[in-house]
């Protein structure tokens, strides 16, 4: 058996988003990004939620576009998309937080700026763990 930890969150049916990031044609596990933008997260898709120093009960209006963000970072990681799209992927994370404080989306802003880098980098993906 492998599995992965450090997820929270599955998906039980298909969300569908427009990224902006576009030029692709890509079905990794979960997940597909056409090349329109276009991003398909199949039923199953997991993701950790929203990253960094935050409670999940205050960020769940954030919890949609975390799901797409962890999906483009996971495409980074594997080297599927470039890394130079990781400012969009940030973006879009930005304008899916709608009916947030606008103070909140720039604290979460500011910390993917910072500290995203590493998490799009192909040198940190998920251990696959065996059993």
């Amino acid at each position: 058996m492998k599995y992965i930890t450090g997820l929270k969150y599955q998906l039980v049916e298909d969300e569908v988003y427009f990224t902006g990031i576009t030029g692709y044609n890509i079905r990794f596990r979960f997940s597909i990004l056409d090349e329109t933008g276009k991003l398909t997260l199949l039923a199953g898709f997991a993701c950790d939620g929203v990253s960094g120093p935050t409670l999940d009960f205050i960020w769940k209006k954030a919890l949609k576009a975390a799901f797409a963000h962890d999906a483009l970072y996971e495409l980074m990681r594997q080297g599927l998309i470039s890394q130079e799209e990781r400012v969009k992927a940030d973006e879009f994370f930005g304008l899916g937080c709608v009916g947030m404080y606008k103070w909140r989306v720039s604290l979460a802003l500011a910390i993917l700026k910072k500290a995203g880098a590493s998490n799009a980098d192909p040198k940190n993906k998920r251990t696959i763990h065996t059993v």
